[in-house]
C-alpha cells in the first residue's frame, strides 16, 4: 500500500498530494521525492511529510531500514524549491526562514536517524 502525503502551512498553496510517496515493505520504509520535472527539489509539504514519516517510522519496531529515493532519471533532489523562494521574496520582500529552520533540522535528524538510511 502506498500512503500519499501532502502537509503544509495554511498560508501557502497546496501542491500536489503526490510529491512525497511513501510505503513500507518487508521492514524497509521508502520515501521517493517526487518532483523529477523540478528535480525533486523540496516543497514545504515534502518537508514536512518526510519529517514526519521518519519521526513514525523511528518508533515503527517494523521498521528495520529507510531508503529515500528521488523520482526520475535527472537528480535524487536538487535542494529546497528557489522557485518558490524567489517568487515568494519578490512578492512579499522577506525570506522563508521557517522552512530553512525545519530543512536543516531534518537534515540533523536523519544524520543522527536511529536507524540505517539508504
Amino acid at each position: 500500500m502506498e500512503e500519499r502525503l501532502s502537509r503544509g502551512a495554511a498560508a501557502r498553496a497546496a501542491p500536489p498530494a503526490d510529491e512525497l510517496l511513501a510505503h513500507v515493505r518487508a521492514g524497509v520504509a521508502t520515501a521517493t521525492l517526487n518532483r523529477p520535472a523540478a528535480h525533486n527539489a523540496i516543497s514545504w509539504n515534502m518537508l514536512l511529510g518526510l519529517r514526519d514519516r521518519l519521526e513514525a517510522w523511528e518508533q515503527d519496531d517494523a521498521v528495520r531500514l529507510i531508503v529515500l529515493r528521488g523520482a526520475g532519471d535527472k537528480a535524487f533532489c536538487a535542494g529546497g524549491d528557489v522557485r518558490t523562494f524567489h517568487a515568494a521574496f519578490r512578492e512579499h520582500g522577506s525570506a522563508d526562514h521557517e522552512f530553512f529552520t525545519v530543512e536543516y533540522a531534518l537534515d540533523f535528524r536523519i544524520h543522527t536517524y536511529g536507524k540505517p538510511v539508504v
